[in-house]
């Protein structure tokens, strides 16, 4: 039985006080984290290279084509948000 009282030191840190945050987004101020498996993961990564635009862009477009075609709702309040 080992009694020592061997305390671990806390990684190093930055000096000097934290920087200032990015204000997020104030017209998509949801940011929902999904879990993907790592062939999805290599074809979101494919697809937002060849399109040139970031991985959150295309999923947003993604989830917005398919809300569109699978939710009456959601599809009659972006047209009306439209019109």
């Amino acid at each position: 039985m080992n009694t020592s009282t061997d305390v671990q030191r806390p990684a190093p840190g930055r000096n000097g006080p934290a920087g200032k945050a990015a204000p997020r987004n104030v017209q998509y101020p949801i940011g929902p984290r999904i879990n993907i498996d790592p062939l999805m993961a290599a074809a979101l990564q494919r697809i937002s290279r060849r399109q040139s635009i970031p991985e959150g862009i295309l999923c947003r477009s993604v989830l917005r084509a398919y809300f569109a075609q699978q939710d009456p709702r959601y599809r009659q309040e972006v047209e009306a948000d439209c019109a």
